[in-house]
């Protein structure tokens, strides 16, 4: 049995370590920027939390809906499918169905308690005697939530997508009695007998679903004439190879992005029901938390969806054919997700009174800038966030066709290397009067090799695509006459918005050429022609 936990272990370790690295790096990184940039007049306070100390709660609450994934095992598993997601190849391991469902509780029980005490801790000591938080009942809770997503997550189903519905329909009455009883004043000791009794309750729930896998029972709740219609449209919408690797696209990773949206967004609006959070700055503050979820998501979900295996290799269409097929499924995923979240958050709104307050600023707002002008803004703010998750899905694509693990590793380390820099730098500008005037004396300049940096990797991508084959010349000149046009509408709309000289054209102008995607979209077909000749 210790050799099956040691191996469960190692198994995590292997897989998923980088994740833990890059917060250990994120949070060495703040410190040192803490310490040695900001000085020690910026003090972290929870209790009305500051600016600064969301440089810590975001990163720790990532990191745990990171863990999440892992011990759950839903980063590698169909979270609407009706079998159960645990690892096939694990099922048939010769432990115990309690060792197998025990290891990986356990491994993320103490995962997930250790995450609380050491972000406890390094709070402490980076805020001093400022910060004071519980010890005992937040990682206790973390650890069961864990155990109840585990349990849930594992379990079959007899109805595609109601393994998201349990699970968010049950975690949402888990976390309505703990913030009904942080808001009557429970003690800890109270908090810690009310969640410590549903880890073990959990872990035997978590044992009869793996059991359940184990012996190959999927439930079937679906009616016969339903799935003989299902295979009839099938068939008739697979009249090409383009259109059914279309439909697979979308059954593998398409509802990721829309799934966790509606997991993650009804936690969010459960702050409005909170009595006296009904201030105008408490509801804008959580729908703004709320708009950008799904940009969030959809950086969580890339991987998975730009993965590449040895059966798309060998598939009989063309590498264009294969990036055009999940391009598409990002698109419908990314209107999907947002759907969700506009539904989710009007009804949160009216639920709970507080369109009212929110509509008394929008209003304000319109009579302010003016009725045209306002709501181009608010088109302008929406586009760019429904941009945003379609961009966060697809740019990694061109490094998740390449088939090179230590190249997606490490794209992930410096994407969130420069997540760690430039929110305590911009917070370091902020507070640096020289610091301001040296970047906006030097913004031409700095514009200007971005822009050229971009550039000059979309002219070598076009060339290798053409010299390579992968796409005809008349596809390259349609490609490009396209960005260009959609630059040019971009960058008219911007000059007509901003309409002001504080604002140079060539500001603008960089914007839009930076806003637009180009050179890692373009990439793709070519790294996964190069991964399929391998």
């Amino acid at each position: 049995m210790r050799g099956a936990g040691r191996a469960i272990a190692w198994d995590f370790a292997r897989h998923h370590r980088f994740g833990l690295v890059l917060l250990a790096v994120y949070l060495a990184a703040f410190a040192a920027i803490k310490l040695w940039m900001l000085g020690p007049e910026a003090r972290l306070r929870f209790d009305p939390p500051n600016g600064l100390t969301s440089f810590v709660i975001v990163p720790v609450i990532i990191a745990f809906f990171f863990l999440v994934g892992v011990f759950t095992y839903g980063l590698s598993g169909d979270l609407a499918a009706r079998e159960s997601i645990f690892p096939k190849r694990m099922l048939t391991l010769p432990v115990k169905t309690a060792a197998l469902a025990g290891w990986p509780m356990l491994h993320g029980a103490i995962t997930t308690v250790a995450l609380w005490i050491v972000a406890s801790l390094f709070a402490r000591w980076i805020g001093g005697n400022d910060v004071r938080l519980p010890w005992l009942w937040p990682g206790l809770l973390a650890a069961a939530w864990l155990a109840w997503m585990q349990a849930l997550t594992w379990m079959p189903y007899g109805l595609r997508g109601l393994r998201v519905l349990a699970v968010i329909a049950w975690l949402v009455a888990v976390d309505a009695i703990v913030v009904l009883a942080i808001y009557l004043g429970a003690s800890e000791a109270t908090m810690v007998a009310m969640l410590a009794p549903q880890v073990p309750v959990a872990y035997g729930v978590a044992c009869f679903a793996v059991g359940r896998a184990r012996r190959g029972e999927v439930p079937d709740w679906s009616f016969s004439r339903a799935r003989a219609r299902q295979c009839r449209r099938a068939q008739e919408s697979f009249r090409s190879a383009s259109k059914a690797q279309a439909w697979l696209e979308w059954r593998r990773h398409g509802r990721a992005l829309p799934l966790l949206v509606t997991a993650v967004v009804p936690f969010e609006l459960l702050l409005l029901f909170i009595p006296g959070n009904d201030t105008t700055g408490i509801v804008f503050a959580v729908l703004v938390l709320v708009a950008i979820t799904p940009p969030v998501m959809a950086a969580l979900a890339a991987p998975a969806f730009g993965s590449f295996t040895t059966f798309a290799a060998t598939r009989p269409l063309a590498s264009v054919a294969l990036v055009a097929a999940k391009l598409r499924v990002a698109t419908a995923s990314t209107m999907l997700a947002w759907m969700v979240a506009i539904v989710l958050g009007a009804l949160a709104l009216v639920m709970s009174n507080t369109l009212p307050v929110a509509a008394e600023r929008v209003g304000a707002f319109f009579q302010f800038a003016g009725t045209l002008r306002a709501a181009a803004v608010v088109t302008l703010l929406i586009a760019a966030l429904v941009a945003s998750t379609w961009k966060n899905l697809v740019q990694s694509l061109c490094i998740g066709l390449s088939g090179r693990l230590w190249l997606m590793r490490s794209s992930m380390l410096l994407v969130f290397a420069l997540l760690v820099a430039i929110g305590p730098v911009l917070y370091g500008f902020s507070r640096s009067e020289a610091a301001a005037f040296f970047v906006w004396d030097n913004l031409p300049w700095i514009v200007a090799t971005l822009v050229c940096a971009k550039l000059f990797a979309a002219g070598w991508i076009a060339i290798r695509l053409h010299d390579d084959r992968v796409l005809s010349d008349r596809a390259l000149v349609a490609g490009a006459t396209t960005w260009l046009a959609t630059v040019v509408l971009l960058y008219g709309f911007l000059e007509w918005l901003a309409a002001a000289p504080i604002f140079p054209f060539y500001f603008l102008a960089a914007i839009a050429i930076l806003a637009v995607p180009l050179a890692r979209v373009a990439a793709a077909p070519l790294a996964l022609a190069w991964a399929r000749h391998r």
